[in-house]
């Protein structure tokens, strides 16, 4: 209500209307009260407006209610994020800054979560599965479908099921490969079910067809476990990388570049653009999937991994109870070369956020083990975390960062 008033005045002071004996200053200052004492009532005075759901960055224009739903696996999912266009990160334009003395040490540079840390009893958590790469290349959607089809009754009996997480399988659009051909070959049955009750009317669901590229509902079941195991399948233009794109081959980028090999700088061995295009999706593409947004964990785990029995704790209940940001199944030991430019990329990201808030920045992590020491690496075979870490934007700016900088993950995958 204030800032109202205050930008009347000041729009008053601008062209030296008098108050109360002006109609242009009336005409101003009226509708921005009513529109401001409509807002004080709309929002409690405890709440923070930005974090309201109808202001969500990631919602569709089409959705009908401020909290957005959709409905499969047998319940309502509702929008997670606290994504909105004025929460923004630790260095933000939006917010004033002044420079820093050189004497002032450096502040800590924290992440702004994109979550809220819940019950772990609501902790929600889902499996995303990618299937990329065009025919012809040696490594391709089909062969990883065949290979996750071999694997995937040990998923629905030991993972998914038991586990209660739906799995996310996205099809690499240029491999064209169907929703259709993916649940013959994994035997899945269509989910056509709709919420049951009065207080769950069809116009308040939101289309699943509708989100990022669209997906299809599928369930699993087998005679020998009581579980059901919950899909999501649909497909995703993968982004082709920046130096690709200076060569103007973006477009069926897989296509032209399916032949294409780089000698990775962690072994003598050669990696196609194929693979290497799978593996950076989980690196930032991965997390701007709006689908996301209904949960507050994500997991990966490779198409090629096989479960030989249940986990000995549910793995989103150990990861709420402790709040921790990430998990992995286990370390090892890198060769020198694989981390030659890591240090350069990080001390290059910090710079870039330091000149954004006009202050010298420093990592909340510096001076710890697991930050300097750069000989040791994360087995990333069955790997995930807190999505208000994954998608905060300070780590999506340095995804952005990683994915750009020179060689970068091309070259130290």
């Amino acid at each position: 209500f204030f800032e109202a008033v205050l930008l009347s005045l000041s729009l008053d002071n601008a062209t030296r209307c008098q108050m109360g004996t002006n109609r242009n200053f009336l005409l101003l200052w009226v509708p921005a009260a009513v529109i401001s004492l409509w807002l004080l009532f709309q929002y409690p005075a405890d709440e923070d407006p930005r974090l309201h759901s109808s202001a969500l960055l990631h919602t569709s224009e089409s959705f009908a209610t401020k909290e957005p739903m959709f409905y499969f696996a047998g319940r309502v999912w509702r929008n997670r994020s606290l994504f909105s266009p004025h929460r923004r990160s630790q260095c933000s334009p939006a917010k004033p800054f002044f420079p820093s003395h050189p004497s002032v040490r450096p502040k800590p540079f924290r992440f702004t979560p994109a979550r809220r840390w819940t019950d772990p009893a609501d902790f929600r958590g889902v499996v995303v599965l990618l299937l990329g790469g065009q025919g012809g290349a040696r490594y391709n959607a089909q062969s990883q479908l065949l290979i996750f089809s071999d694997n995937f009754l040990s998923w629905h009996r030991f993972l998914l099921g038991p586990g209660k997480l739906p799995l996310i399988i996205l099809l690499d659009r240029e491999a064209a490969i169907s929703e259709s051909y993916v649940a013959s070959k994994l035997r899945l049955s269509p989910d056509n079910s709709l919420p049951s009750g009065t207080e769950l009317s069809t116009d308040i669901i939101g289309n699943l067809s509708g989100l990022d590229e669209g997906y299809r509902r599928f369930t699993y079941t087998d005679d020998s476990s009581p579980n059901i195991s919950d899909l999501l399948v649909g497909p995703i233009l993968l982004d082709a990388p920046l130096w690709v794109h200076d060569v103007g081959r973006h477009k069926f980028a897989s296509r032209f570049m399916r032949r294409w090999r780089i000698r990775t700088a962690c072994s003598p061995k050669t990696a196609f653009y194929s693979y290497v295009q799978s593996t950076r999706f989980y690196t930032r593409q991965l997390f701007h999937l709006r689908l996301l947004d209904l949960f507050d964990m994500w997991i990966k785990a490779d198409a090629d991994a096989h479960w030989i029995a249940t986990l000995p704790f549910s793995i989103t209940d150990a990861l709420a109870s402790r709040r921790a940001l990430t998990f992995h199944s286990g370390l090892v030991p890198l060769d020198p070369a694989c981390t030659v430019n890591v240090g350069l990329m990080i001390d290059t990201y910090c710079a870039i956020q330091s000149e954004r808030c006009g202050y010298t920045l420093s990592p909340a992590g510096a001076g710890r083990q697991w930050f300097s020491n750069e000989s040791v690496g994360i087995f990333s075979n069955f790997f995930g975390g807190w999505l208000g870490f994954y998608q905060s934007p300070e780590f999506l700016d340095l995804a952005s960062v990683f994915n750009v900088f020179p060689r970068g993950l091309w070259a130290y995958r």
